[in-house]
């Protein structure tokens, strides 16, 4: 959300969605509002970076969290309200002068795919040799080795991505000349599809992503249910929804990396007050602290929630998050996480007992690997089939041994 000034002097607001970070330019812009709680301090600097532009004017940003009211039945995880504690790590970091540091990657298979039919259409045909040696030896790929470059060069000929004549040159396929021929083919990030929305068989817009059916949304000015999606029609079809529950706005997922996970506890175990807080937001703080403080959850161990539910505070990124929790299900527990913790569907006594037998004797790593659920699929990971793409998400995001490391600690005893 963009306040600006329109041509006659009127306020304009502008609302966009995390497009912004993109580099479009909308005017001069005097306030920025976050909605939700921003993932990355690289993302809320480049947003708030939109505002202040005019010489001698300042960078204003305003971030709006929801924080649903707590109940008696309200569980340890909301009363810590994370969505508001990640939007003050975020905004600390950012005032501190740190981000997240670039994390460019030799192994991604799906930018690989996107330069081998490049590197095709660019010489006309290539060796598979020629391939390696421009793309991996001398290219940025270098984690690619020889046997796994093969293996992708085989999953794109059994999809008729490319061919191999009997002179051994690499050509593309009809599946290769389609993938050439899309105006989107030379963006290496996947963009989203539109849907059309249609109400009694007129159209009334369109939308990025498939929303679920019995989702309510605002479009046209109106409000609508969502009654049936068919993906490959790339139609939603809706149904008025007059007086319906307010329509959620949600914005994109992110990667959350270890140092805002970290301080996100800090935030919850120390006690200093941030200016830039409102009433509100500064009484939430105190609750949530209290919580943490009571539960001891800001101190990475396991807290039992329910008669046979615990939580693992980790607080870690996305990737330990997530190794572990990948772990724990290879085991056979049903678990799920939440920012900073796994929530694992067992008493604690349960749940220390069998984290003690997996270090003893680990799962095996390809069940781990399948439990992953990983970061957004990349634009040609459908690409890969399931071996290769298995092997992209344990190079590029299990933490195995730091997750088991992670799970060691918080069952140590701690001194009396």
């Amino acid at each position: 959300v963009m306040k600006q000034a329109s041509r006659n002097g009127t306020p304009a607001t502008t609302f966009c969605s995390s497009t912004l970070e993109m580099g479009i330019d909308i005017g001069s812009v005097y306030m920025v509002g976050q909605i939700g709680p921003p993932h990355s301090v690289a993302g809320l600097t480049q947003r708030v970076g939109r505002s202040g532009r005019r010489a001698g004017s300042s960078r204003v940003l305003r971030v709006y969290i929801e924080c649903p009211p707590i109940k008696a039945t309200s569980t340890l995880i909301e009363r810590l309200h994370l969505p508001l504690i990640q939007s003050i790590a975020v905004t600390n970091l950012m005032l501190e002068g740190w981000v997240e540091p670039a994390e460019p990657s030799t192994f991604d298979l799906s930018t690989l795919t996107q330069q081998i039919i490049s590197l095709i259409c660019q010489s006309g045909g290539t060796t598979v040799v020629a391939a390696y040696q421009i793309l991996c030896q001398r290219g940025v790929f270098r984690d690619v080795e020889p046997a796994v470059f093969t293996s992708l060069l085989r999953q794109m000929g059994k999809q008729d991505v490319i061919e191999q004549t009997s002179q051994g040159e690499l050509i593309l396929g009809l599946a290769g000349e389609d993938i050439r021929k899309d105006k989107g083919f030379y963006a290496a990030f996947k963009s989203s599809d539109s849907l059309a929305v249609e109400h009694a068989g007129q159209r009334i817009g369109s939308i990025d992503d498939a929303p679920e059916i019995g989702q309510h949304m605002i479009l046209a000015g109106r409000r609508w249910k969502v009654v049936d999606v068919d993906l490959l029609q790339s139609i939603v079809y809706v149904i008025p929804a007059p007086g319906a529950k307010r329509a959620p706005f949600v914005g994109a997922s992110g990667v959350l990396h270890p140092r805002v996970a970290e301080e996100m506890r800090q935030v919850l175990a120390a006690g200093q007050i941030y200016p830039y807080l409102d009433q509100t937001s500064s009484d939430l703080l105190a609750a949530a602290r209290n919580t943490a403080s009571a539960s001891a959850a800001a101190e990475r161990r396991t807290v039992q929630l329910d008669k046979n539910e615990t939580a693992i505070f980790l607080w870690s990124g996305s990737r330990l998050t997530d190794s572990v929790r990948a772990i724990l299900s290879a085991r056979g527990c049903e678990c799920r996480d939440t920012r900073v913790a796994v929530i694992v569907d067992q008493s604690r006594q349960t749940l220390e007992r069998n984290i003690g037998e997996l270090l003893r004797e680990p799962p095996v790593q390809g069940d781990i690997i399948e439990q992953l659920r990983g970061p957004s699929p990349a634009k040609y990971d459908h690409l890969l089939g399931e071996e290769l793409y298995h092997e992209t998400l344990k190079r590029q995001w299990y933490e195995g041994q730091q997750a088991l490391s992670a799970l060691a600690e918080v069952v140590r005893p701690r001194p009396s």
